[in-house]
């Protein structure tokens, strides 16, 4: 995490599916923008409901569950 609401995740070990899917899971918690960079997403987390490092770090979780079940 490079700060408190911006977490990067691995493109080549997450795919666009998984991490929309995730996302959209979370869409009442926090709103989550996405974008590209190199071999990776970078995910910005803004309007939580939580704690913000604390809904980053369970969205976190819930994805890697999520692409675990999709393998």
């Amino acid at each position: 995490m490079k700060n408190k609401n911006t977490l990067l995740v691995s493109s080549e070990i997450f795919s666009e599916d998984v991490l929309r899917s995730a996302i959209q899971a979370y869409c009442g918690l926090a709103k989550i923008h996405v974008e590209r960079a190199a071999e990776n997403w970078v995910l910005t987390f803004q309007n939580c409901q939580y704690d913000t490092a604390l809904t980053a770090h369970e969205f976190f979780n819930y994805l890697i569950d999520l692409a675990s079940v999709a393998l």
